[in-house]
């Protein structure tokens, strides 16, 4: 019997450095709806890992055995500030892929919003894949080019929300 608060530790030995995936290809007396996640620590993210493989990469070869753990429950986020994505966007504003260029230099650490029609960019908003705010920028120059300094975060993927007076745009970028 697995008990919702029990921790598994999980080891992997890979071979070489790079990309692995994690999945599993059957369960053996699992009960239907029975919750089973993979807590990645170094990323700070929960997958679940019994409906999707998880895919990650590591420098080196060997054994990872601090790394990840399978759990049986998904906590719910508890930061009273961090908004739900879903209810930031105004439902007036279409969500227009491309309407500005979204990027992000590793060297300086900085998201580049590239603004070819010169729009009124009202905010911007990175979360993480989880949806929660990491950072927020308000009162924005309209420039062709916005460069917006983050804070510190773990390595992963991001996703940078633009609200502008013509509508929203986003996109995902890797943080390294």
């Amino acid at each position: 019997d697995f008990e919702k608060e029990q921790i598994l530790p999980m080891a992997i030995k890979t071979n070489a450095g790079g990309e692995f995936k994690i999945k599993i290809d059957e369960t053996e007396n699992w009960p239907n709806g029975k919750e089973l996640y993979l807590k990645d620590k170094l990323l700070d993210t929960v997958h679940d890992i019994l409906n999707y493989d998880y895919v990650a990469k590591t420098e080196d070869a060997g054994e990872i055995t601090d790394r990840f753990e399978l759990i049986f429950f998904k906590e719910q986020a508890q930061d009273p500030e961090a908004p739900d994505p879903e209810d930031l966007e105004e439902p007036e504003l279409p969500l227009i892929d491309g309407l500005v260029g979204i990027s992000y230099s590793t060297f300086s650490k900085q998201v580049k919003i590239t603004n070819f029609d010169m729009l009124d960019v009202n905010k911007v908003m990175i979360f993480d894949l989880g949806g929660k705010l990491i950072q927020e920028y308000d009162e924005i120059p309209t420039e062709r080019e916005i460069r917006l300094g983050m804070v510190p975060v773990r390595s992963g993927v991001y996703i940078v929300k633009v609200f502008s007076e013509n509508g929203i745009s986003d996109k995902k970028i890797i943080v390294k």
